[in-house]
């Protein structure tokens, strides 16, 4: 707090998304050219941003740079905010995370609530119930995604973290379903629903990978780095941030049309016919029964392979699911899964944790 601070800050916070997010914004201002420092080497808790400010100041404290962009971790925001007040934050997304820390999703957005200052600019996803409702008095966009050929009328997911109307707790009916709580609702008893949304991703081409984002009646089109739900509204949070920091669309566009998604978070090869997916996963035992488990139960699926430390729980977790034993394989030793991977699989989809990135580079390679 007691540190010079450059004269703007873009802070990127949530629950899933933060890293790719600021990844891609740090990208595309270092393509055009704008001096920045950022915590991408270090933590996203008040340590990693006090080591960063620190790190891009001259002798007496000056920051070395006019432009800050700074992931923040979502609980650390009581350590944070206080000290150092951003110009604009985004929020991608409020999920329940670690039980040992975040608790419940009601209780991370409570938090932010409280610390954001209320003269932040707030880039939110409108198609999160919790996520838009943050801070309503303080200026904001919102982003979001229009029609999807994919998209439900009903969450079949087991965890729903937004089941009654935000505002009244009246029953909420689903517009559209697109994953656990994220699409678009109202509420027929107090009139709630979703927000208007400012940046709406439209014409998804998965085919061509592009996308148009229309932004006050006017349409653009932008390259899409993955056609996955997740990393189309990661792609629109970023885009939408960098506009309302002041970069025009040819500028974003061009710089996109360079970029990939971080290949230690999701990377796909084809070898001799056969396709492998790498994807980050969240990786403690108490998401065994937040994770819905009953999607692999499915004809397409034609084994699942578990190993390591807890393999015997997500064994039962598996059974637990519905999915047949004969088609479950698990084992102690991580290193024994390439061998146990049946010949009969065109796909195979390798999750893993943040720390075992290494390891799922090994058992692809192999």
């Amino acid at each position: 707090g007691r540190m010079p601070k450059p004269k703007k800050i873009i802070g990127i916070t949530g629950t899933n998304g933060k890293t790719t997010v600021s990844n891609m914004i740090e990208d595309v201002l270092e393509d055009n050219g704008i001096e920045f420092m950022c915590n991408r080497s270090g933590t996203n808790v008040a340590t990693g941003v006090a080591s960063t400010l620190i790190a891009n100041s001259h002798f007496f404290g000056k920051p070395k740079c006019d432009l800050a962009v700074f992931e923040l971790d979502e609980r650390s925001a009581p350590n944070i905010y206080p000290y150092m007040q951003p110009d604009i934050v985004l929020c991608t997304n409020i999920f329940r995370d670690s039980y040992k820390r975040n608790a419940h999703a009601e209780f991370i957005l409570d938090i932010l609530n409280k610390e954001i200052p209320k003269n932040t600019k707030l880039v939110l996803n409108g198609d999160d119930p919790l996520c838009s409702s943050i801070k309503p008095e303080n200026d904001r966009v919102y982003f979001g995604i229009d029609h999807l050929d994919t998209d439900k009328k009903e969450c079949d997911n087991i965890v729903n973290d937004v089941p009654a109307c935000p505002k009244c707790h009246g029953p909420l009916v689903h517009d559209i379903v697109r994953y656990h709580h994220i699409g678009r609702v109202h509420c027929e008893a107090c009139g709630y629903r979703s927000p208007d949304i400012d940046y709406l991703a439209t014409d998804i081409d998965t085919k061509d990978m592009k996308m148009n984002v229309t932004v006050g009646g006017k349409k653009s089109e932008y390259p899409l780095l993955n056609s996955t739900n997740i990393n189309i509204y990661n792609a629109l949070a970023a885009i939408a941030t960098l506009r309302e920091f002041g970069l025009s669309e040819e500028k974003i566009r061009n710089s996109m049309e360079k970029m990939g998604i971080s290949e230690t978070r999701y990377s796909e090869k084809e070898v001799n016919g056969r396709k492998y997916i790498l994807h980050l996963a969240k990786g403690q035992t108490a998401w065994f029964y937040d994770t819905d488990f009953e999607f692999l139960n499915d004809p397409s699926i034609v084994q699942v392979v578990i190993a390591g430390a807890r393999h015997h729980d997500t064994y039962v977790r598996t059974l637990l699911a519905g999915v047949p034993a004969e088609k479950i394989v698990h084992m102690r030793d991580e290193s024994d899964t390439p061998a146990a991977v049946s010949k009969e699989a065109d796909t195979v989809f390798i999750l893993y944790d943040v720390y075992t990135i290494r390891l799922a580079n090994d058992i692809r390679d192999k």
